[in-house]
Parts: structure tokens; C-alpha cells; sequence
């Protein structure tokens, strides 16, 4: 007999908790309207004014009194059970994972072996009643960060190392001045009422200094105590600060890179147990990656609208080289499969355009990403050859250019003060409004 079979037998209670995971507190008109603001396949994250934790809390069933004692009772069942595994066992277990993870995320073996590593070596120490982890997932969005994680946790709780198969995520940003002894403590409180799991904390680089301080605590204590008494505990969870940045290739190490590490307050950074960080990915992930979206697309179209859709031999390649240049990587790729091939070609079929008897073929010629059945051709996307700059790109077209000596030292002295007050708040320092005076020229 299964473990959940057997914890529903031994305890009645996680059958009314199950009702309430199934139909809510509030029912189930809320719980769809909440769904609605989230976006499918998103870490979506806690908005403000919100005390109802975001959708991969969806999974975990909102508990109090027996019901919470019942809680408790599954996931120390669950705690007991880890710490029974042999380290051979555990060596088994997250090598499946660990081949899981390679074959849906491209490109970044090595940012899946220390994933690994943030995980494994918690189950190993076995150090029940504490945190397990603090962790950093940093690197170039669309690289693969959030798909990791979600099969990484969703592997753990299949293989009975956790009992629940989603992650909670916060978004600290979202947490203003007059929120912060309301909304995010009761959030916080909501996050961390379940005895185990794992909680991803997003939008540090935007958040209240008083945020960074109770959320520092926590990494750093296990707990934080409010004035008003409330103590919110961490342990026996996951703590994963995640954030999107580019990463220095030069300064791949042992060590945090100095590209990310500036952009994390220094008392949290010093926190920091563990770290993964994911690489910009190469044209050829991107073309595997490309070839493996639009065929699984192409195969959806197939079943639900019989259409039969091929594609030219070179689409992949020169698709691959333009959306590498939008440093968006999997993002590019999401979008571009989702929103101007699969729903464009879908609507085509709706309008008549195609038919079930249509022979399709994708091209791409010049900046034109495209279908052509019979004598219609059907415009997919445009894709011009553009790279996205970025700051350190502006900036270094604003220094090559010749003169404009004065516009330069200023635009400098301007970030860097700007750099100077993210540092100053981030340590709990009062910051002084920036104020720009322009001089006009009437004359």
C-alpha cells in the first residue's frame, strides 16, 4: 500500500485536509479568480495585499488547529522517512534526478551538479529542526533557472524525499513601507506554516531595507520576531534567494561572482550557504531547444487541428542565431513558440485559412519567420537582426564618442550615486531623494 494510502488510513484528518486543498477556506469562486492573475508555467509571485500564498503554494493545504496538528504528523512521517535512507540509497535517488535534470534543462551540466549538490548535501548531514539550506540561483534569465527548480522539487517529492511536489515563492518587491508589519508578516507566517518545504524569495534588489533585514534574519537565525511578538520560523525548509543576472564567464569559480554577489545586500549575502548559477546558453542549446519546442508544438497542432506541418532544414539554425542576440534565451524561444507559432497558426485554422488537408511548411527567409500552405503565405513573426542592449553597451557607446567630456562625467557621477544609495538602504541607512536640476537655455 502507498504511503499517502496509508497516511489517510492512520490519520482521517488528511482526508479533510485534501477537501481543503481540493475547495479552499474561501471557496472556490477566489481561488479561480486568484488563478487568473497568475501565469501558467511562471513562479508566480505573492501580490501585495495579499495573504494567500502564490500558486506553487497551491499544492500545500492551508491548515490550522487539528488540521495543522494532522500536517504536522505527515511531514514528520516524511522527516523520519528521509533520515531512514542510506547514503547509497540517497546516492541512487538523486543521480535519476540528476539525469532527469539533463535531459530537460540544456546546456548547463555544470549548474545542475551544484543544484544538486545545495540539495543532496542536506539530506545527508540529516539535521532535522533547522534550516537545511540557503540558497542563491542566480544567472541570465531564460536559462533554465525556473525549470530546474520546479523538476527539481517535483523529483523530490516523487521520490518521497518531501512531501510536497511545488515550491513557495515571494516576491520582495512587492512589499512597500506601509506593508510591511501587515501584508508581508502575514504572508510570511502563511509561507512558513507547513513544517517543510521549500520557499523562493525573488525581487531582492527592489526590496525595503526592513524586508531585507527580517528576510536576512531568517537566513541567518532560522526565525524572526516581530515587535508585536509574532515569530515566524524557518525550519527544516529550503531557502532559495533567486534572481536574474548576467554572469562574468571570467569569474566562474568556487566562489559567487562579483557581478552577482554586488547586486545582493551584504548581510543576507553573507548567508548564503550554497549557490548554482546558470550560464548564457550557446547557439547549439538554443537550436536543440528550438527544434524540440516547435516539434512538440507542431505535434499539438496535429492532434487538436490535423494539421500537417513540416519544416525547412535551416529554420532552426538562423532562428537559434537571432534569439541568441536578445540575450532572452529560453524566454525567446517560449514566446516565439507559444505566441507566433502555435496560437498563429491556430487561429489560421479557426479563420479558415488552413484546412485539415493543408501541407505546411515553416520557412524563414530573410527577417520573416513564416507558413506556407498551398498559395497562402502566413507571416509568423518578424525578426530583425537586433541586439538588446544593455547599460554597460550604452555606456560604452556614450564613451566613444568624441567630446561631450561634461555629459559623460555626469551621466557617471550619476550611477554611481545611484550605486551608493541601493548599497546605503540596503544596510538599513536613511536614503536622500535624488533630485535632477536642468538647467534651460531660453535664449
Amino acid at each position: 500500500m502507498g504511503l499517502q494510502k496509508w497516511l489517510r488510513i492512520v490519520l482521517p484528518e488528511i482526508q479533510l485536509i485534501d477537501f481543503i486543498q481540493k475547495e479552499g477556506f474561501r471557496g472556490k469562486k477566489q481561488r479561480t479568480a486568484l488563478g487568473r492573475q497568475t501565469m501558467a508555467g511562471v513562479s508566480s509571485s505573492i501580490p501585495s495585499g495579499s495573504n494567500i500564498p502564490g500558486p506553487h503554494h497551491a499544492g500545500i493545504p492551508q491548515s490550522s488547529g487539528a488540521i495543522k496538528e494532522a500536517a504536522r504528523d505527515v511531514t514528520l512521517g516524511i522527516k523520519n522517512l528521509t533520515l531512514n535512507r542510506s547514503n547509497e540509497e540517497l546516492d541512487h535517488l538523486f543521480n535519476e534526478i540528476k539525469h532527469t535534470l539533463n535531459s530537460h534543462v540544456l546546456g548547463q551540466g555544470r549548474y545542475i551538479d551544484d543544484l544538486l549538490v545545495c540539495f543532496k548535501k542536506s539530506f545527508l548531514a540529516r539535521d532535522k529542526g533547522s534550516i537545511q539550506n540557503t540558497i542563491l540561483l542566480c544567472g541570465p534569465s531564460g536559462t533554465g533557472k525556473n525549470l530546474s527548480l520546479n523538476i527539481m522539487i517535483n523529483e523530490l517529492y516523487k521520490k518521497k524525499l518531501t512531501p510536497y511536489k511545488s515550491y513557495s515563492t515571494m516576491d520582495l518587491s512587492q512589499y512597500g513601507e506601509k506593508d510591511i508589519h501587515t501584508n508581508f508578516i502575514v504572508d510570511c507566517s502563511a509561507l512558513f506554516s507547513y513544517g517543510i518545504g521549500t520557499v523562493c524569495f525573488t525581487g531582492v534588489e527592489k526590496a525595503h531595507s526592513v524586508v531585507i533585514s527580517y528576510v536576512t534574519k531568517l537566513f541567518r537565525d532560522g526565525y524572526f520576531r516581530t515587535p508585536e511578538g509574532i515569530v515566524v520560523s524557518a525550519s527544516d525548509y529550503f531557502l532559495i534567494l533567486y534572481m536574474d543576472a548576467e554572469v562574468n564567464l571570467n569569474q566562474a569559480g568556487h566562489q559567487i561572482p562579483v557581478s552577482i554577489a554586488d547586486k545582493v545586500p551584504p548581510g543576507l549575502l553573507r548567508e548564503i550557504q550554497s549557490f548554482s548559477y546558470t550560464e548564457p546558453l550557446t547557439v547549439d542549446s538554443l537550436r536543440t531547444i528550438l527544434h524540440t519546442q516547435l516539434h512538440k508544438a507542431s505535434a499539438t497542432l496535429q492532434r487538436q487541428a490535423q494539421l500537417n506541418i513540416q519544416f525547412d532544414p535551416n529554420v532552426y539554425s538562423v532562428l537559434a542565431e537571432r534569439l541568441l542576440a536578445t540575450k532572452k534565451y529560453g524566454e525567446a524561444v517560449h514566446d516565439l513558440v507559444e505566441n507566433n507559432f502555435y496560437s498563429v497558426l491556430l487561429d489560421a485554422r479557426a479563420r479558415g485559412k488552413l484546412s485539415s488537408s493543408s501541407n505546411i511548411l515553416v520557412k524563414m527567409e530573410d527577417h520573416e519567420f513564416f507558413a506556407e500552405a498551398d498559395k497562402v503565405r502566413i507571416l509568423l513573426k518578424t525578426i530583425s537582426i537586433i541586439k538588446e542592449e544593455t547599460l554597460e553597451d550604452i555606456l560604452n557607446e556614450l564613451n566613444s564618442l568624441v567630446g561631450l567630456d561634461s555629459v559623460k562625467t555626469f551621466v557617471h557621477e550619476l550611477l554611481q550615486t545611484v550605486k551608493l544609495q541601493k548599497q546605503r538602504e540596503a544596510l538599513g541607512g536613511k536614503i536622500t531623494p535624488m533630485a535632477l536640476h536642468i538647467r534651460r537655455n531660453n535664449s
